[in-house]
């Protein structure tokens, strides 16, 4: 199985489906670029997945096999802040070893240019920042509702905060049309300056309205770049005759979703990657910059943070921060 991380929530269809190959197979690979991070529970769906025998010498194998429910009872801890048992955390490190091979990209690319990460934190004008806070304070109140906000799973982080992750992208996606230009338009019309001529520009948005306005915004402001989007509604042909032209050079600036290409798609001809807005998935994230920073880039790639201050921004890109030491502390 490659992207293996793919199957690794055990309820998922995917997972199911390809349980039941597994178990007709002589033998099974899962194979994948991207550490399995988000959460350690989803260690458990690659381990059901390669059938791994029972390991009698840890306290979650019972007799009859391993089970989810015990597997994430022994590694999570949803009474300490960061809901994960760090000490348990240490033999997951050791079991992942019999089904899990880490090699990191520093290790199998040693000739790969150097990658680095700037954050640019902006400023709400008056009016966004108003309507931000009424905002924030319907998602404290659901908070309080659901009950402890620190062992909040990504679909619920995602559901609860995303009426403020759309502010934050553009307020026309909230229907408020008293902000026509996010002032984050400031900073990206900068960057877009800097490497107009020299280098191609990467965009990542998760919204299709904002990619289709950030591609207008762009041809109005840089009407001699040569501008693409790709997102959900943009069809299967115009996606590939993109990449096609991208790697060809003749493509200046992509805006895309990182749902749609943030796996399996080569991107090396870029190597200004800017993230507009921000998803809580650290996997997402891993793949999205892989597809600049990876095997065939010639140049150093620099990837910029656009962030709200005090904002939902601040705290996706924080979490994202934590999910990437709770990886490091499991795969070393």
């Amino acid at each position: 199985f490659d992207e293996a991380h793919r199957v690794s929530r055990s309820s998922s269809k995917q997972h199911s489906g390809c349980y039941a190959l597994a178990q007709a197979a002589l033998m099974v690979w899962c194979l994948s670029g991207t550490e399995v991070s988000n959460t350690p529970d989803q260690y458990y769906g690659m381990y059901r997945i390669v059938q791994q025998p029972v390991y009698t010498d840890y306290p979650f194998a019972e007799p009859q096999g391993l089970t989810e429910k015990a597997w994430i009872k022994f590694f999570r801890d949803t009474t300490q802040r960061n809901q994960w048992n760090e000490k348990n955390l240490a033999s997951l490190k050791v079991l992942r070893q019999g089904f899990a091979l880490r090699r990191t990209k520093e290790e199998v690319q040693k000739d790969l240019p150097p990658l680095t990460i700037i954050t640019h934190l902006c400023t709400m004008d008056p009016i966004t920042r108003k309507i931000y806070r009424d905002l924030e304070k319907d998602c404290e109140a659901e908070l309080i509702r659901q009950g402890n906000p620190e062992i909040l799973k990504e679909d619920h982080f995602w559901t609860i905060y995303l009426r403020l992750i759309q502010l934050c992208s553009h307020p026309l996606l909230l229907g408020e049309e008293r902000v026509p230009v996010p002032s984050k338009w400031d900073r990206l019309e900068d960057i877009l300056a800097e490497c107009s001529g020299s280098q191609q520009v990467g965009i990542w948005s998760n919204f299709p309205n904002t990619i289709e306005w950030l591609g207008n915004k762009i041809l109005e402001h840089f009407p001699w770049l040569t501008v693409e989007t790709a997102h959900g509604g943009v069809s299967k042909e115009d996606r590939a005759r993109i990449k096609t032209g991208i790697q060809e050079g003749e493509v200046d600036v992509v805006i895309a979703n990182p749902a749609i290409w943030g796996e399996g798609v080569n991107l090396q001809a870029i190597s200004c990657g800017v993230y507009w807005d921000h998803h809580p998935s650290l996997v997402r994230r891993k793949q999205s910059q892989s597809r600049f920073h990876r095997m065939g880039q010639t140049k150093p790639v620099t990837l910029y943070d656009l962030a709200y201050r005090d904002s939902v921004d601040v705290r996706l890109l924080e979490w994202l921060s934590e999910k990437g030491k709770l990886a490091r502390l499991i795969t070393g």
